[in-house]
């Protein structure tokens, strides 16, 4: 939603501060927000999620598939600058940590 409807400041309910993926994040935002476009249409969907052995109290490891669909960056007006294709399910891990009792994403890697 962030990114499609042009709200960076979602990013911060799932994201840890500081982290990996807010830097990641951040940078993405920082680009639609320079050209004043959005990604129409854009969703992730995730499947396949499994909490892994590795995970502890201070870190949740979490292993998914991630696919995303096809969206077209807009300008406000409007006008259509950039088309994105969907992206079949990649395997990844998540990192997650605590957050004033939350969990948050601190990183996001491929499958190990």
């Amino acid at each position: 939603m962030a990114f499609r409807d042009g709200k960076p400041e979602l990013l911060d309910e799932v994201n840890a501060r500081n982290s990996p993926a807010a830097e990641a994040d951040r940078k993405i935002s920082a680009r639609l927000q320079d050209s004043g476009s959005v990604l129409a249409g854009f969703t992730t969907s995730l499947t396949s999620v499994r909490t892994l052995q590795e995970s502890t109290k201070a870190r949740a490891v979490v292993a998914l598939t991630s696919a995303t669909s096809g969206y077209e960056e807009r300008l406000a007006d409007g006008t259509v600058v950039a088309v994105g294709g969907p992206q079949p399910g990649a395997e990844l891990r998540l990192i997650l940590v605590p957050v004033n009792g939350m969990w948050r994403i601190a990183d996001i890697l491929p499958a190990a």
